[in-house]
């Protein structure tokens, strides 16, 4: 198979340097593309709920990761995303996380399809990278702690893969092939520096309707403390980590201008961070900047005491307030309504399990012929809010203690010092 000489550019991340905004002003533009003899198929039609998506690349890295994977499989996908341009784009931080071999897959079609291929990355700092990811954890991931307490436990090889991934490439590609590009640089206009890279100079003027607010940007230092605080008094609550995005969410599409704030890194994190890393800064830089001190560890964070927080300089304090007591008031309101769906499907489900299970056991458990199993547990309150089985509660401990187990049922209270038994006899008396 083969094809008029094209070129590919493979937009491989990294993660956390903007990808989501470039992704999506290609994906706006895609059918207007075309007409500068450039190509952006396999765009995803849907977003998710902070106006992202995770590229057109997705094809792309399903196939290399298939167990049914064929050589001639990637060759017709590789032809589709071409189309009839002569230039095509394929953008997907998934691409950060293949390895050596599917990149020579990759590579080998490129050649078999006379497609020159490019690979696309951009590097960020450690420190700032980690920061940024960090107030990802919170907003997604129920994080509760401070960043020093994070980088303690973080599992590296999931952050700040950008090493691994430019060695994975690098094993297979000719450097003249790979446009590694310094985030902290091109920051403030990542499209621009995109478009600018391949070619596209003049497009982000023409279509910057298409240019859209930042999806993911990090937290001010207020919103930090509010969804820490969320985090840390929503412990053990069904939908922990749902109840954090839900705010986080808010506070972001609300002001989505505002500049993030650093949280406090100590210099014992920057010491630590500096020893797993340096060496992976250092191939970066000899690599791909001829020995620049272009990418580094600690960035332009300065050290902090570990208990310092960084001063909120946004000037939003009041909006940030007024949101977030706004969502705690909705959060208040709607907690009894989910309370009471939460009890009744609990109770439901004991029922059907003592009808569906049980009652054929019945004659053989030794449970009195008026054991009420949904009275044993509002009686009990201790047995249903551990979701214990109340049965085998009742049949292990209870009965032995003397628990109340039908309503109106009226026992001595000499000897009961569980506060469910106070309770239960109280409501019984009532």
């Amino acid at each position: 198979m083969s094809m008029t000489r094209k070129t590919l550019y493979i937009h491989a991340g990294g993660p956390k340097t903007g990808t989501s905004s470039i992704q999506s002003f290609l994906g706006t533009i895609a059918s207007h593309l075309t007409t500068y003899d450039w190509s952006y198929e396999h765009s995803p039609d849907t977003t998710d709920a902070n106006g992202s998506n995770c590229g057109n690349g997705l094809p792309v890295y399903d196939l290399l990761t298939a167990d049914n994977f064929t050589q001639a499989a990637l060759d017709d996908l590789l032809v589709s995303y071409c189309g009839s341009c002569t230039n095509a784009i394929c953008s997907s931080e998934y691409f950060s996380s293949i390895t050596p071999a599917h990149w020579k897959e990759l590579y080998e079609s490129s050649k078999r399809l006379n497609v020159h291929l490019n690979v696309v990355f951009y590097v960020r700092d450690v420190i700032p990278f980690m920061l940024s990811a960090y107030d990802q954890h919170i907003k997604n991931h129920y994080e509760q702690g401070t960043f020093d307490s994070w980088v303690e436990q973080a599992d590296y090889p999931k952050h700040w893969q950008h090493a691994t991934a430019l060695r994975s490439i690098e094993a297979v590609l000719p450097n003249s092939s790979i446009r590694v590009i310094h985030y902290k640089e091109r920051s403030c206009d990542v499209i621009e520096s995109f478009l600018s890279l391949v070619g596209l100079e003049d497009l982000a003027a023409v279509e910057r309707h298409a240019v859209r607010p930042r999806f993911n940007r990090s937290l001010t230092a207020k919103e930090r403390e509010i969804l820490l605080a969320v985090n840390r008094t929503s412990a053990g609550l069904a939908g922990k980590a749902a109840r954090s995005k839900e705010l986080a969410d808010l506070l972001i599409h609300a002001q989505p201008h505002l500049e993030g704030e650093c949280d406090a890194c100590s210099s014992v994190s920057i010491s630590t961070l500096t020893a797993r890393f340096v060496k992976d800064v250092d191939w970066i830089n000899d690599t791909f900047f001829r020995g620049g001190n272009v990418v580094s560890v600690v960035g332009s964070i300065v050290p902090q005491d570990c208990h310092e927080t960084c001063a909120p300089t946004n000037g939003t304090d009041n909006s940030i307030d007024h949101i977030a007591l706004g969502w705690a008031l909705t959060e208040l309101a709607s907690i009894q309504t989910r309370a009471q769906h939460e009890l009744l499907n609990r109770l439901n489900a004991i029922a059907k399990e003592y009808t569906d299970y049980y009652l054929p056991l019945f004659p053989r458990l030794r449970l009195p012929d008026d054991f009420d199993v949904i009275a044993y547990v509002l009686l009990n309150r201790d047995v249903l809010l551990a979701g214990i089985d109340p049965v085998q509660h009742f049949i292990g401990i209870g009965m032995a203690e003397g628990r109340s187990y039908r309503f109106f049922e009226r026992r001595p209270t000499v000897g009961f010092e569980n506060d469910s038994h106070a309770i239960s006899h109280e409501a019984q008396e009532s």
